[in-house]
């Protein structure tokens, strides 16, 4: 017997949906601001990639200074960060390469499980950043390897 896979479908595309609704709110909030202010500046959803990088970034320090870092709040920045990623007009290669590498770095059957849930969302949606992502797993999977993770593991032999 194979195991029932419906459930995990149904789960992330529920999450899916979720973080594209909310960036899609985002984007609506933004557009009121704008006309309420009468400007363009300052407005766009691209004017808010350093947010999303810091919290990326914040995730990412926490994960290499060995801080307990709690599954949920890896789920909500990677689908959130990769939701923006996909509403954002051009591709963004910082929050690919952190998207790729805050899973591996982490390296435990749910950060695993989360990011390629992750990455098959993005090359879905946005099927042009195919290129970044690929070269970035390359170089997480140099990682691992210098790294002895998973399959390099000594553990293994």
């Amino acid at each position: 017997m194979f195991p029932d896979e419906s459930s995990n479908f149904i789960g992330s595309f529920r999450s899916r949906q979720f973080y594209s609704g909310e960036i899609s709110g985002i984007e609506y909030l933004i557009g009121l601001r704008a006309r309420a202010a009468d400007s363009e500046s300052g407005n766009e959803l691209s004017d808010q990639i350093p947010f999303v990088i810091e919290a990326l970034t914040s995730l990412t320090q926490d994960i290499t200074d060995r801080k307990s870092v709690p599954v949920e709040r890896l789920y909500r920045v990677m689908h959130r960060s990769a939701g923006y990623a996909i509403a954002l007009p051009k591709v963004n290669a910082d929050i690919i390469r952190h998207l790729v590498h805050i899973p591996v770095l982490m390296f435990t059957p749910e950060s695993l499980d989360i990011g390629t849930t992750v990455w098959n969302w993005m090359l879905v949606e946005r099927p042009e950043v195919e290129n970044k992502l690929t070269i970035e797993m390359m170089s997480m999977w140099v990682w691992a390897q210098r790294h002895r993770k998973g399959l390099f593991s000594p553990l293994l032999k």
